[in-house]
C-alpha cells in the first residue's frame, strides 16, 4: 500500500511526463532508478506516480521512508518492510536473508518494487541493505530511491552513483506552464498570468513552496477569484507552514552564519564587498556552499541575496525587532560610509535609519522619497514624506504625497493636493512638476482637458527658465497632439532631437512626436528610435517614472503594427518578467495586455483573453485610463468567438472606466463588427465596417488598416482593395502590403497567390490569417479546375495553423467553410447560421434586406446539401454557437 498524501488540495503531477516514463521503464526493465532533485520539487510526488504506476501493471509495492528520528535507529527507516524471521539469519547473511524474506513474504507471487523515499537520511544500515537491494536488482525485485541533491549522502546511497548502478532521474523545478497548469488544477479554476509569473519567481518551481504559498494566500485572501481568475494580490506571504520548514532549515546556524544571512535578507541585495566588512568572508562562503545566499552581477558590481525569495520572506519576518534594529542600524553606517553614494544607495540609508527609529533631516527625507518615487514605491513615499513634513510645509513633500493619490487611484484628490500647492510661492522646478503631474491627470484620466491647459498655461506665465518652459511645453505637446490643431510637431521634433534641453522634456516631446507617427503608420521608425530614446527616458526616472515604460508601449506598438510580432512578444515578455517586483500594478498590467494585443494578432484567443482579463484585474481600482483600453481589446478577442454576453459585459464595463483623450486602441465598430460575423451575419458586419470609414474622415492609418483587413476577411475584398492599396506606400513594415495582397489574391479568387500570402502571415506569426487564407483558397480550388487533392492539402494546412491557435477558436466567415459547411453557397451560409442562431425567418429577411420567400429558399436549398430537417440538426451541421446570441 501507499502512504496517503497529506494535502486537501489536489495537487495533480505536471509537467514530469517523460521522467515518470523513464523511471517507470526502468523499473519494468528490472533495473534500479534513483530520483534526484531539490528539496522541495516533486520528487516525493513523481516517486508515488511511478509505484501508483508499477501497482497497476502487477508490482507489489514496499515503501520505506529515511527521517532524522530513524536516523539513530539501525534499520530504523525499513524495519516495518522487514519480516522479523530474517532479523535471525547469521549476521554475515543477514541482507541476503531480508531480501528472501521479503520476496516469501508476498501474498501473490510476482514483483516486488522497494521504494525508498528520503534515501539521504538513511541510518547506515539502512542504507547498506538499499545498496544490497540495488545489487540484487532484477525482473522480479526492483529498487526505486529518492536522493535530495547536496553534500549529505550515506556512502552506501552516493556509492551507487558512483558505481553507476542505477538509472538516474533528475527532478527540476517546475517551469512557468507547468506551474500554471498545476495550480489551476488545485484550485479549481484559471489563475492569471501575471500571478503564475509571481508564483514563479517566488517559488522558483518548488512545488512544496508552491502549495504552501497558494494554501495561505487563499486562507488570508490575498489569492481570490476576480472576474473567473485566481489573480493574487500584494506581496508574498510566508504561512506558518512554511516559516517551520524555513526556520528549521536555518536552525541549526552558527551565530555568524545566521547574522550574516539575516544582515542579507534586511539588505538584499547587498554589495559583496560591503558584506565582507560586516562579517567573515569565510562565513559568506560557507553560506554559499550550502546554498542559502546566491550571487548576481545585475547591479554590476557582485551582490548578494538570500538563496531563495521565500526564504528571505521568513527571515525577515521572524528576526526579533531589538536585533533587527541593531542589523539596520550596522547596514546603515556601512552604506553610508562610503566615499561615493549613489541616489539608491542614499535611499536605502535613509530608509534603514527610519525602520530603526532614526529618521534623518527633511532635506534627506524628501531626497529618499524622490527616489522612491521613481522607483514607483509609493506606500515608502509616503512614509518619508509624512516623516518630513512632521518638522514643517516643505512643497515637494506635499507635491509627492499627490503623486502617491495619483498612483493609488484617487486622482481626485491628488488634483485638489496639488492645486493646493500651485496656490503658493514655490521654487520653480517644484511648479513646473506640480503643474505637469497634475495636467496630466486632469487630460489623460479625468478627461478635464480645459482645466489641464489652464494649469499649464498658467505656470508657463509664472516660469522664468528655459528649462522649466521647455519642460512645459513639451508635456503640452505629448497632452494635446490629437486635440489641438495648434499643437506644433515639428518643434516637438526639434525638441526631443536637442541634447541640450531636459530629459523630461525630450522624453515629453518624443512620446508626441511617435503616437503622431504611429497613428500614420510610421512603425518601423518609431521602433527603431526607442533604444536611444530609452537611455535619456531613465536618465529621467526621477522626475518621469514611467518614461521608460511609456518609450516601450511606443516600441511595442512600432512591433506589432509592423508585423514584428515574435520581437514585440519577447519584448513584452522581458518587460514583463522585469515588472513583477514593481509596487505598482500599472506595469505588469501594460505588458499582460501587451502580451494579450500579440495573442489576439496571432488570433490564440485563449491567450489573449487570459492575458487581458489579468491586466483589467490589475488595473480595476488603480486605472490612470488605460483599463478603457483593456477592455476593448479583451471585447474583441470575446467578439472574435461569438460571446456575445461576455462582449457586452467588457463594454459595459469599458463605458464606466476612466476616460481620457486618448482613445482605445481598438474601435468598437471593429467589435461589433467581429461579434455579427462570429454569429452569421456577414452582411451586417460589413455594412457597419463601410458605414464607419465613411463617417470617419480622414482615417489614421493605426486604425484604418486593421478595419480594412476585417472587410476583406469578411468578404468585402473588393470594397477594401482601393484603401489598402492607398496605405500600402505609407505604412511602413510588412502588413499594410500583406494586407493588400490578401485582398488582391481574394478578388482575383486565385489560389496560388493565396497560397504565397498564407505563407506569408504563418512566416509572421499571423496563425488565425494564415488559416483562413489556406481554407478560401481551398474553397476556390474545390470550385475551380485544381481539384479536391489540392483543396484536401490546403485544408490539412489549415488544420495546422489552427491547431496553434489553441483550444478557443475563433468564428470566422472563412472559417465557416469548413467541413459541410463548404457545400452550401455564401448566401445559404450566412442565411444557415442566423437561423441557427435562432432568428426567425422574418428577422433574418430583414436583417439581410431579403424577401421571406428568399430565405425560405435557401434554408430549403441548405436543409437539402446537409442532409438535416431542423434548426437543431443545422445549428450541428454548421458548428453554428448555440443559442440564441444575435442581438437586436
Amino acid at each position: 500500500m501507499l502512504p496517503a498524501a497529506s494535502d486537501g488540495m489536489h495537487w495533480p503531477l505536471t509537467g514530469r511526463d517523460s521522467e515518470v516514463s523513464v523511471a517507470l521503464g526502468a523499473v519494468r526493465a528490472g533495473r534500479p532508478v534513483l530520483i534526484r532533485g531539490q528539496g522541495g520539487v516533486g520528487k516525493t510526488r513523481l516517486l508515488r506516480a511511478v509505484a501508483e504506476a508499477a501497482m497497476a501493471q502487477g508490482w507489489q509495492i514496499r515503501f520505506g521512508v529515511g527521517t532524522e528520528t530513524a536516523r539513530a535507529i539501525p534499520l530504523g527507516a525499513v524495519a516495518h518492510i522487514i519480516p522479523t524471521s530474517a532479523l535471525d539469519a547469521p549476521r554475515d547473511g543477514v541482507l541476503r536473508a531480508i531480501v528472501t524474506a521479503i520476496e516469501a513474504s508476498l501474498v501473490v507471487p510476482g514483483p516486488v518494487l522497494i521504494c525508498v523515499d528520503d534515501s539521504h537520511l538513511l541510518d547506515d544500515a539502512s542504507a547498506t541493505l538499499v545498496s544490497h537491494l540495488v545489487r540484487q536488482a532484477g525482473p522480479r525485485l526492483s529498487v526505486a530511491i529518492v536522493v535530495r541533491n547536496g553534500p549529505r549522502m550515506p556512502d552506501a546511497i552516493s556509492g551507487l552513483i558512483t558505481d553507476d548502478l542505477v538509472d538516474q532521474v533528475e527532478v527540476r523545478p517546475l517551469d512557468e506552464h507547468a506551474i500554471g497548469e498545476v495550480v489551476a488544477a488545485g484550485l479549481g479554476a484559471p489563475v492569471d498570468p501575471v500571478t503564475v509569473a509571481l508564483f514563479t519567481r517566488w517559488t522558483r518551481g518548488n512545488v512544496l513552496f508552491l502549495r504552501e504559498l497558494v494554501r495561505d494566500g487563499a486562507e488570508h485572501g490575498v489569492l481570490r477569484v476576480e472576474h473567473g481568475l485566481w489573480t493574487w494580490h500584494g506581496p508574498p506571504t510566508v504561512g506558518p507552514t512554511l516559516k517551520e520548514l524555513i526556520r528549521a532549515r536555518h536552525a541549526r546556524l552558527a551565530e555568524p552564519s545566521r547574522r550574516a544571512l539575516e544582515l542579507i535578507a534586511i539588505g538584499e541585495p547587498l554589495p559583496l564587498a560591503l558584506l565582507d566588512q560586516l562579517v567573515d568572508p569565510a562565513t559568506v562562503d560557507e553560506l554559499s556552499d550550502a546554498d542559502l545566499i546566491e550571487l548576481d552581477d545585475v547591479t554590476g558590481a557582485d551582490s548578494v541575496r538570500v538563496g531563495h525569495p521565500l526564504h528571505a520572506e521568513a527571515l525577515r519576518g521572524v528576526i526579533p525587532p531589538a536585533r533587527a534594529k541593531r542589523l539596520r542600524l550596522d547596514l546603515a553606517e556601512a552604506l553610508g560610509g562610503q566615499s561615493i553614494l549613489s541616489s539608491t544607495e542614499r535611499l536605502r540609508v535613509a530608509v534603514l535609519l527610519a525602520d530603526a527609529g532614526r529618521p534623518g533631516d527633511a532635506e534627506t527625507l524628501v531626497s529618499a522619497a524622490r527616489r522612491a518615487w521613481a522607483l514607483r514605491d509609493t506606500a515608502l513615499v509616503e512614509r518619508l514624506c509624512t516623516a518630513a513634513l512632521r518638522s514643517g510645509p516643505h512643497p515637494e513633500a506635499s507635491y509627492l504625497l499627490g503623486e502617491t493619490l495619483a498612483d493609488h487611484g484617487d486622482y481626485e484628490s491628488a488634483v485638489d493636493a496639488w492645486s493646493q500647492i500651485l496656490d503658493v510661492s514655490l521654487p520653480e522646478d517644484v511648479r513646473v512638476k506640480v503643474a505637469i503631474a497634475s495636467a496630466a491627470v486632469l487630460a489623460l484620466t479625468l478627461n478635464r482637458a480645459d482645466e489641464a491647459r489652464s494649469v499649464l498655461e498658467d505656470a508657463e506665465q509664472q516660469v522664468r527658465t528655459g528649462a522649466g518652459r521647455d519642460r512645459l511645453a513639451a508635456s503640452r505637446a505629448a497632452l494635446f497632439l490629437h486635440a489641438d490643431e495648434n499643437t506644433d510637431m515639428n518643434s516637438a521634433a526639434v525638441t526631443y532631437a536637442d541634447a541640450s534641453v531636459p530629459d523630461q522634456a525630450r522624453v515629453f516631446a518624443w512620446l508626441a512626436s511617435a503616437r503622431d507617427r504611429l497613428l500614420g503608420g510610421e512603425c518601423d521608425s518609431v521602433a527603431g528610435e526607442a533604444d536611444a530614446i530609452t537611455a535619456v527616458a531613465e536618465r529621467a526616472g526621477e522626475e518621469f517614472p514611467m518614461a521608460a515604460m511609456f518609450v516601450g508601449i511606443c516600441r511595442f506598438f512600432g512591433l506589432v503594427q509592423s508585423g514584428r510580432l515574435d520581437e514585440a512578444q519577447r519584448f513584452c515578455e522581458i518587460q514583463r518578467e522585469a515588472s513583477l517586483t514593481d509596487p505598482l500594478p500599472i506595469a505588469p498590467a501594460t505588458w499582460s495586455q501587451g502580451l494579450g494585443i500579440v495573442a489576439i494578432s496571432r488570433g490564440h484567443l485563449d491567450q489573449a483573453i487570459d492575458h487581458l482579463r489579468a491586466a483589467a484585474a490589475l488595473l480595476r481600482g488603480n486605472d490612470i485610463g488605460s483599463l478603457r483600453h483593456v477592455l476593448h481589446e479583451l471585447a474583441l478577442s470575446l467578439a472574435m468567438t461569438g460571446d456575445a454576453d461576455g462582449v457586452a459585459a467588457a463594454m459595459a464595463e469599458a463605458t464606466i472606466a476612466n476616460s481620457g483623450l486618448i482613445d482605445p486602441f481598438v474601435e468598437d465598430v471593429r467589435i461589433d463588427a467581429a461579434l455579427l460575423a462570429a454569429q452569421g451575419d456577414v452582411s451586417g458586419a460589413r455594412r457597419l465596417l463601410l458605414e464607419r470609414r465613411t463617417e470617419t474622415q480622414p482615417r489614421l492609418a493605426f486604425y484604418d488598416v486593421p478595419l480594412l483587413h476585417d472587410l476583406v476577411r469578411f468578404g468585402g475584398a473588393e470594397q477594401a482593395r482601393d484603401g489598402l492599396a492607398g496605405w500600402a506606400g505609407v505604412v511602413d513594415g510588412i502588413v499594410a502590403q500583406l494586407y493588400l495582397d490578401h485582398a488582391d489574391a481574394a478578388v482575383a479568387d486565385d489560389v496560388d497567390a493565396l497560397v504565397d500570402v498564407a505563407e506569408r502571415f504563418m512566416r509572421a506569426g499571423f496563425d488565425l490569417f494564415a488559416a483562413e487564407a489556406c481554407v478560401r483558397a481551398a474553397e476556390f480550388a474545390r470550385s475551380g479546375r485544381l481539384g479536391a487533392r489540392r483543396a484536401a492539402a490546403l485544408e490539412r494546412q489549415a488544420d495546422i495553423s489552427l491547431a496553434r491557435c489553441g483550444a478557443l477558436q475563433a468564428r470566422t466567415p472563412i472559417l465557416a467553410n469548413r467541413g459541410p459547411a463548404m457545400l452550401l453557397s455564401p448566401r445559404e451560409r450566412e442565411v444557415s447560421m442566423l437561423a441557427a442562431s435562432g432568428l426567425s425567418d422574418n428577422d433574418i429577411a430583414t436583417r439581410l434586406v431579403l424577401s421571406v420567400r428568399t430565405v425560405h429558399a435557401h434554408l430549403r436549398s441548405s436543409y437539402r446539401k446537409l442532409g438535416v430537417t431542423t434548426r437543431h440538426e443545422l445549428a450541428a451541421a454548421i458548428d453554428a454557437p448555440s443559442g440564441s446570441l444575435l442581438k437586436s
